[in-house]
């Protein structure tokens, strides 16, 4: 029995960021599949938002699992901007081969003014749907939670 080779297409990521970056998508299982390629990348950089969709935190990370439930712990304290407004859902985020690509397109967003924000969240979620789950697997992060300290 023949089986068919895996399509692959290979799309521009935010055209003119930084630099010639691109991903695969593949057909089929589109984004269990874009998300394992994710994961062998190794920055991104991501927009949270509240749960009331007023605020929006643009970071950067090594690890996106581990920084979303770090956000999802940290709600409602005041150390910082995310942690006092509520932010930690995942509404959008990209993945780049190095922390300094990473670290450029973070600040190209800090940048820009929320309307632009908004028009690139727009560009791949157009709902706005909480990407939480599709990253960790599950949501809320139950499994994922750190261990409590006694």
């Amino acid at each position: 029995m023949l089986f068919a080779p895996t399509v692959v297409v290979v799309y521009r990521l935010l055209p003119g960021l930084v630099g010639n970056l691109s991903y695969a998508r593949f057909f089929g299982s589109t984004l269990r599949m874009t998300f394992l390629f994710y994961l062998a990348m190794k920055a991104y950089t991501y927009i949270v938002t509240n749960p009331k969709m007023t605020k929006l935190y643009t970071g950067v990370t090594n690890d996106l699992r581990r920084r979303i439930v770090e956000h999802y712990m940290d709600r409602g304290t005041s150390k910082s901007f995310a942690g006092k407004y509520y932010c930690y859902l995942l509404i959008w985020y990209e993945a780049f081969p190095t922390m300094n690509e990473a670290i450029q397109a973070e600040k190209l967003i800090k940048g820009k003014n929320r309307k632009w924000k908004e028009d690139l969240i727009r560009k791949r979620n157009p709902y706005w749907n909480s990407l939480n789950k599709n990253v960790l697997g599950e949501w809320p992060p139950y499994k994922t939670l750190p261990p409590e300290s006694s």
